[in-house]
């Protein structure tokens, strides 16, 4: 299992991540790979992949708020 072509797969489809992954009894499966299945474990990896630190989401905001006062 790479979990990094399945990462690669859901970043290149865009939109939220989590509605790329559904849930098969004890494992999850990407929509975009079918023949792929996770344990609970691999998922829980990749999800932190996902999710942003919260460094870096004060990052992001603070370069919105940039922006909107640039653009006015």
């Amino acid at each position: 299992m790479n979990l990094t072509k399945i990462e690669s797969a859901v970043r290149s489809a865009g939109g939220v991540w989590s509605q790329y992954f559904r849930r098969e009894g004890e494992h999850w499966q990407c929509i975009l790979l079918p023949s792929e299945r996770l344990t609970p474990s691999q998922y829980a990896a990749l999800s932190r992949r996902f999710t942003p630190l919260p460094t870096e989401m004060d990052k992001a905001k603070a370069r919105a708020r940039a922006a909107a006062e640039r653009n006015g």
